[in-house]
């Protein structure tokens, strides 16, 4: 039994490092930007407003286009003198300036500053206080003013002084007496 029998699974087993192929997969990297492309950029980021006219624009006359025009310069002259006051700022105002443009043009505001919880509670406490100071002073004022404006009661000296004086005239006596 020194020999070996060949069978179908033997053959394919000393086929197989032969049909055997490597392949390895590596992911296309996103293409850098050119120099040229990068320089174009910054100019770009230095231009204070781009415009873009828009290429679907319906065809129309020539006042339209002298319209669009004289609005897109506006727009920048509006730009300029905001950017011209905001370099008067320094600082804390400077950025407070540059915060307020940026969500004038667009941007999400940022989000408000985290406070301490205690400090926070401390802080409404006091407006509670305070609030109720203001009201009881307000009611105080009220009730002040109430007494200062009570309607002072007439002497009264007899029973028709309130009503009034009947006069007896001769007109008063005959419409005044009972016909039976």
């Amino acid at each position: 039994m020194d020999e070996f029998i060949v069978t179908r699974s033997a053959t394919l087993k000393r086929n197989a490092n032969k049909d055997f192929i490597s392949v390895s997969y590596t992911a296309p990297k996103k293409k850098r930007k050119s120099s040229e492309v990068k320089l174009n950029a910054d100019k770009r980021a230095k231009n204070d407003l781009d415009v873009v006219i828009p290429t679907n624009k319906a065809k129309g006359t020539q006042q339209s286009d002298v319209k669009w025009q004289q609005e897109i310069q506006m727009k920048r002259a509006r730009f300029d003198v905001i950017k011209f006051g905001m370099s008067g700022f320094d600082g804390a105002k400077g950025e407070e300036a540059k915060i307020a443009l940026a969500v004038k043009l667009g941007a999400k505001p940022p989000k408000k500053k985290a406070k301490n919880y205690k400090e926070l509670k401390l802080e409404r406490q006091k407006l509670k206080e305070r609030a109720q100071k203001e009201e009881h002073m307000s009611e105080l004022g009220k009730n002040v003013a109430k007494q200062r404006f009570v309607k002072k009661p007439r002497r009264r000296d007899g029973l028709l002084n309130s009503y009034g004086v009947v006069t007896k005239t001769p007109a008063t006596i005959t419409n005044n007496k009972r016909h039976i």
